[in-house]
């Protein structure tokens, strides 16, 4: 887990580096930055936690004692729900530029906020399941509140929390937006589009529109002032454009199309990731579900006393590799972006001074 932790920290580093200067698509390079600034937290609060101070030190140090209940339990927690909401975020923002392009599209700072703000309503309870005791040596340790022992609230946050708002309805966001983008993107294969800058005709459209209003005209008619209007829409919505060849009109609009669909790619391989990875923490949380009765006081008490682990063994293997592939997620996006983005890649190696830049237009991003 740390080796995985190490290594998505310094990716995460560079990315943060290498996005700034990918120059199309400003929001969506600023979203994966927001996303890689919260993974990068899951990482230093998982390992920290889980790894080193679980895993390498034999008792925990007095400042993590003191922080845990009010900084590291709820943050840890919180970072990793922004996170599940972050890939959602990013996924809306895709679905409203490639399958409502001519509609409003909030700026990305609105996703952001609106990330932040579900993260701390949900994750508001996490201050209040743990607190501070003294012990009769006069030092500090955590101990689970009244309402950490509550079975039936146990069972509500797992259920609601964890499998509901973290799980069922982040994954079925993620299909609705991403499997209409597939589909749109599909579409546009069969369709004749009049790419501009970005947004686009829809012939089909225009045709309907024309033959409503002059229900009489032949169909000859029809296709001639068509493609009159089309041609008329197009120069006037990029005069720029004025002077340079059908040739180089065509390509420019091929180019923005293969960048859409680039973009699409880097998405759905963050999205397979990101789900592959939850999974598994899903299942293993359905299966504590299943333990809520072992996880009170009273019941940890007993089984202390005996020296027993207070839940079977199993669950603790499971947890700690449902935590190494958190970690992975939050680690890998790195390498998506070297794979996928052309442009990305370039900008990376340039940073060694690996090969010098070209004038040709290489961005993948839209």
């Amino acid at each position: 887990m740390t080796v995985f932790g190490v290594f998505g920290l310094i990716g995460n580093m560079t990315s943060l580096y290498v996005l700034p200067q990918v120059k199309s698509n400003r929001s969506f390079h600023k979203m994966l930055m927001g996303l890689v600034i919260i993974d990068s937290a899951v990482i230093i609060f998982f390992v920290g936690d889980v790894s080193i101070v679980g895993q390498f030190l034999s008792s925990e140090p007095y400042l993590y004692r003191a922080s845990y209940p009010y900084l590291i339990h709820p943050f840890r927690n919180m970072t990793l729900t922004a996170s599940i909401f972050m890939v959602v975020a990013i996924s809306a923002e895709r679905y409203k530029a490639i399958c409502h392009p001519l509609k409003y599209r909030p700026a990305y700072t609105k996703y952001i906020w609106f990330v932040m703000v579900t993260t701390v309503c949900l994750e508001i309870p996490r201050f209040f399941e743990f607190k501070l005791i003294s012990l009769p040596d006069f030092t500090i340790t955590y101990w689970t509140t009244a309402l950490m022992d509550n079975e039936t609230y146990i069972q509500f946050t797992s259920y609601w929390d964890d499998i509901i708002t973290t799980g069922l309805l982040p994954f079925s966001g993620l299909i609705f937006f991403n499997s209409s983008i597939y589909l749109k993107i599909r579409k546009s294969f069969f369709q004749k589009y009049c790419f501009v800058d970005k947004n686009f005709i829809n012939n089909r459209n225009l045709r309907g529109e024309f033959e409503s209003v002059n229900p009489g005209c032949q169909k000859s008619r029809v296709s001639e002032v068509l493609a009159e209007k089309v041609q008329d829409v197009c120069q006037n919505t990029i005069p720029q454009t004025k002077g340079i060849s059908k040739k180089d009109q065509g390509e420019s609009r091929r180019h923005f199309k293969r960048r859409k669909e680039k973009t699409v790619v880097l998405l759905i391989s963050i999205v397979l990731v990101f789900v592959l990875c939850h999974v598994f923490r899903l299942i293993v949380q359905i299966y504590e579900i299943s333990l809520s009765s072992q996880v009170t006081e009273g019941h940890y008490l007993h089984c202390h006393s005996q020296d027993r682990y207070h839940v079977p063994v199993i669950l603790r293997f499971l947890l700690i590799v449902s935590h190494v592939f958190i970690i992975i997620n939050s680690s890998v996006n790195f390498i998506l972006y070297c794979l996928v983005a052309k442009d990305f890649r370039k900008r990376f190696f340039l940073m060694f001074h690996c090969r010098q830049p070209t004038p040709k237009r290489s961005s993948t991003f839209s």
